[in-house]
């Protein structure tokens, strides 16, 4: 009775906070398409710009919360942020209800990790997919940078430049440039603008471009020389993370294979000898091992992720 009490407020805390996540989610974006609308009425209206923003420091903590998540384009896109709290609670609930069906085995902690195992799928997948969409980023900013140098030689002002930017470049940097051009049009400030750029896309690259554009514009100097060496400098650095990458590509492959090898020897064991294997799992001592074995597995996968990922 104490597991299945156990269980049931597991479950029932991440249905809870998982509805009232989506509440306070449900209200941003109430507020973000009455922006939305407004603008589109300036436009057609031909009015004054009007900007609709909640000033930060009347925000809620959860609300300050939920607009940092929301912040980031590649964690966004494709994954809303409501839907990802239900795939989270609802991976949960499924392995707490595996959990409890391996009791037997695994004995009574089961329920909270298989709960827990399965609430973190969602999120490694998001990061990969993540990760995805920052590499497209970082593979198309060099020649961005090429093209804004050349239309600010041949003459056009950085504000121009950027709107060529987004009509001639390809998705996914367009969708980001023209939100730019948007927000600079609708009476925004280019620090503002390119600062929301720089949160939304968190790479350093162009965290540094901003920086440079910026520092110009209080400085002066050449911004289209800036913005060249600017992209010679991202070209090596990408040149430089490819080369580590080649030379790690061992590391990565001895620590899957180690990681992978004792679980797959175990799965082999118990298929072709299933009495011998189940000393492992009928006694507690057994059961303690291959709790720790587990633990220490997880460990030295994590240092050796740790010692083959080398930042560039």
């Amino acid at each position: 009775m104490l597991i299945w009490t156990l269980a049931f407020t597991l479950c029932l805390s991440v249905f809870g906070s998982t509805a009232w996540l989506w509440w306070y989610i449900a209200k941003e974006k109430r507020i973000q398409n009455l922006a939305r609308e407004v603008a589109h009425e300036t436009e057609s209206g031909g009015a004054a710009p009007v900007v609709l923003t909640e000033s930060p420091e009347f925000r809620s903590p959860m609300a300050q919360w939920l607009a940092s998540r929301e912040s980031s384009t590649t964690e966004t896109r494709g994954w809303s942020q409501r839907g990802f709290l239900w795939l989270t609670a609802g991976m949960a609930a499924a392995g707490i209800m595996l959990g409890i069906r391996l009791m037997s085995v695994l004995g009574p902690a089961a329920p909270v990790l298989a709960g827990g195992g399965c609430a973190v799928i969602p999120r490694v997948l998001r990061n990969k997919r993540r990760r995805k969409q920052l590499a497209l980023y970082e593979f198309q900013f060099p020649d961005a940078l090429d093209f804004l140098s050349r239309s600010m030689r041949a003459g056009n002002a950085f504000s121009v430049s950027v709107e060529l930017l987004a009509a001639e470049t390809t998705e996914p940097l367009r969708a980001e440039i023209a939100r730019v051009t948007h927000e600079m049009a609708l009476g925004g400030s280019l620090q503002d603008s390119l600062e929301g750029f720089a949160r939304r896309v968190p790479l350093l690259e162009i965290r540094f471009f901003v920086s440079a554009v910026l520092l110009q514009r209080e400085t002066g100097g050449n911004l289209s020389e800036i913005l060249g060496k600017l992209s010679i400098s991202v070209r090596e650095r990408l040149r430089l993370r490819g080369q580590v990458h080649a030379a790690s590509g061992q590391g990565r492959l001895t620590a899957s294979v180690l990681t992978i090898l004792p679980i797959a020897t175990l799965l082999l064991l118990n298929l072709l000898s299933p009495s011998y294997a189940a000393s492992l799992t009928s006694d507690p001592v057994g059961r303690n091992l291959l709790a720790g074995a587990a633990f220490s597995q997880l460990l030295g996968y994590l240092c050796m992720k740790k010692i083959v990922d080398i930042e560039v």
